[in-house]
């Protein structure tokens, strides 16, 4: 069997103080988005969820001046449903910042 791999990318998180969902990665049809790290900031006390379109992949509270870091692992961490975004929810209006790590996995990947 061929050695094969999948490119690993990154994408910021830069948004202001404004509470709701926020887009950070576009899925595509036919690949499903697996999250192998991220860090994420927050400059007040806020609940945070990453989700994909139809559930949540990760719930988190963070404090004031909080943070929460998953390590890069290329096993990942969790996957979206196949062709969905990758979606930040912001319950308050709290600016958050930090970066996802993640991969574009195809649906028939063994």
């Amino acid at each position: 069997m061929a050695n094969r791999a999948l490119a690993v990318q990154r994408t910021g998180i830069n948004y202001p103080a404004v509470a709701g969902q926020h887009t950070i990665i576009i899925g595509l049809a036919n690949y499903r988005v697996r999250i192998i790290g991220m860090e994420i900031n927050a400059e007040g006390a806020v609940n945070v969820t990453l989700q994909d379109e139809h559930t949540a992949l990760f719930d988190m509270h963070l404090q004031a001046g909080g943070s929460i870091t998953l390590p890069e692992s290329k096993a990942g961490w969790m996957d979206a449903v196949s062709g969905d975004d990758v979606v930040l929810d912001v319950g308050a209006g709290v600016s958050i910042g930090g970066r996802i790590i993640y991969c574009m996995v195809p649906d028939n990947w063994d």
